[in-house]
C-alpha cells in the first residue's frame, strides 16, 4: 500500500531524479526501481515509487504529474498476481481494439518501411550480398512480428544491425553523434547486445547489433538516414578487429554497411 507504479517515466531518467520528484511532489520517498527490458538491459518506461506513507500514495492517486516534459501516467502498486490478471486483460482488450481500427496509426506502421533497401534498388548498388541477404531476414522478421498486433513500431528507438564486433557502446554512441545537426542533447541510451557471459551478466561478446534511444522522433529519423546504408561507416560493419577499423577494404570490393531501421517491440 505503499508504493506507487509510473508510467511514462523518459528513458534517460534516474532514480536519484525520480526520487527528488516525487519527494517535492507526494511526500518522502523510500526507494525508486526503475524497470528495464532483460533482453537488451533498456528502460521500459515504468518505475516503482515506495513512498513512506501510505496516506501519501492515496493522495497521489488521481493527480496531475509530469517528469522530464512528459505526463506521467500513476497508480497504486499491485502483487505479481493481480497485475498478470490486468496485463492479460489490457492485452486482450488492447489486440480486439486494434483490429477493429485497422491498426491504425497508434502502431506507427508506416515507420517500417523507412530505411528499407531491397535488391534492384538504386541504393542497393555497390552493397554485399551478405549485407542484402541479413537486410531480408530483417525484414522478414519485422513483418512476421507486426503480423501480431501487440507489436508496434519505436519511433524514439533505432535498432542498429551488421555491427563488427570490436564496437561498443561509446562505440555505438560516436556514430550517432556523427549524425550531421544533431541535437547532443536528443541522444539517449546507446546499447550494443552481448552474449550472457558467466554468471548471467551479459557482458560476453556482441552479438552484431544494439539500439539507440532518442528524445524526440525528428532526431531519431534524422540519425537512422545518415547511418542506414552508409558506406562511409564501413569500419563499424566489416573490420574484424580493432587495427582494422580504419582500413578500407582493397580494390574494388563491395563495402558493408549499418543496416538500421526503427525498432519493433511488444507493447
Amino acid at each position: 500500500g505503499r508504493t506507487l507504479f509510473v508510467r511514462g517515466v523518459p528513458y534517460g531518467a534516474t532514480r536519484s531524479a525520480l526520487a527528488a520528484y516525487f519527494g517535492e511532489a507526494v511526500g518522502a520517498v523510500a526507494s525508486v526501481h526503475l524497470l528495464k527490458d532483460a533482453a537488451t538491459g533498456l528502460g521500459t518506461g515504468a518505475a516503482f515509487v515506495k513512498c513512506e506513507s501510505a496516506a501519501d500514495v492515496a493522495a497521489a492517486l488521481g493527480g496531475d504529474f509530469a517528469f522530464g516534459g512528459r505526463p506521467l501516467v500513476v497508480a497504486k502498486a499491485v502483487d505479481r498476481g493481480e497485475a498478470k490478471n490486468l496485463r492479460d486483460a489490457d492485452r486482450l482488450g488492447l489486440a480486439k481494439k486494434r483490429r477493429l481500427d485497422g491498426a491504425g496509426d497508434g502502431r506507427h506502421l508506416a515507420l517500417a518501411d523507412e530505411g528499407l533497401v531491397a535488391r534492384g534498388d538504386a541504393a542497393a548498388a555497390g552493397l554485399p550480398d551478405g549485407d542484402l541477404k541479413k537486410r531480408e531476414r530483417a525484414r522478414e522478421e519485422q513483418r512476421s512480428k507486426l503480423k501480431n498486433p501487440l507489436f508496434h513500431v519505436n519511433p524514439l528507438r533505432l535498432s542498429v544491425r551488421n555491427l563488427a564486433k570490436h564496437v561498443g557502446d561509446a562505440d555505438l554512441k560516436a556514430l550517432a553523434l556523427g549524425t550531421p545537426d544533431l541535437d547532443r542533447g536528443a541522444l539517449g541510451a546507446c546499447k550494443v547486445i552481448r552474449d550472457a557471459a558467466a554468471g548471467g551478466k551479459a557482458s560476453g561478446p556482441s552479438k552484431g547489433y544494439g539500439f539507440v534511444e532518442f528524445a524526440d522522433h525528428d532526431s531519431a529519423l534524422r540519425a537512422l538516414r545518415h547511418l542506414n546504408n552508409n558506406p562511409a561507416l564501413f569500419h563499424a560493419c566489416g573490420a574484424s578487429k580493432p587495427t582494422d577499423r580504419h582500413r578500407a577494404p582493397r580494390g574494388d570490393a563491395p563495402l558493408p554497411r549499418p543496416i538500421v531501421a526503427f525498432a519493433v517491440e511488444n507493447v
